[in-house]
């Protein structure tokens, strides 16, 4: 249920964190599920995030903002990561984002440039959805969104 603003509703985000240590070293999970949930961090749910763990809206801001895979404003149905990092950058992977997004940009997918996906031997490497793709080309990409987007 949202409210007015398209929120989701305190109770809403309460429920998806109820089985969530209210601790701070609990923070990053109790992030990812409320991205597993509803797809993004609102600063509404930030706020009740705040007010569960005894943690300051900035902080949370903060670390969420920090960690490209944690999206603190609405994406795409798909979102696609693609690493710009100095390996990735070295075999074109800035190139393969900016290509990337002006292809997808007006759709129903969010393409982000990611600093590190963890996969630097076969760069350069993204994430679609949850399923990486290394040794990434336009075509390799194109086919990975497009599947995703069917799914």
């Amino acid at each position: 249920m949202t409210d007015d603003l398209g929120h989701m509703s305190d109770r809403d985000v309460r429920a998806a964190l109820a089985d969530v240590p209210a601790d701070r070293t609990y923070l990053l999970p109790a992030l990812w599920t409320l991205v597993e949930r509803f797809g993004w961090i609102s600063p509404a749910m930030m706020a009740t995030l705040s007010s569960v763990m005894r943690i300051p809206v900035a902080e949370i801001y903060g670390v969420a903002s920090f960690y490209a895979l944690i999206p603190v404003s609405p994406r795409g149905a798909v979102q696609a990561h693609i690493c710009t990092d100095i390996l990735c950058q070295l075999q074109n992977g800035e190139r393969l984002w900016q290509e990337t997004s002006a292809e997808w940009a007006p759709q129903k997918v969010t393409v982000t440039a990611a600093h590190c996906l963890g996969r630097c031997e076969h760069a350069p490497a993204a994430m679609v959805g949850s399923a990486i793709v290394v040794n990434a080309t336009p075509d390799t990409l194109r086919a990975q969104i497009r599947e995703a987007l069917d799914e």
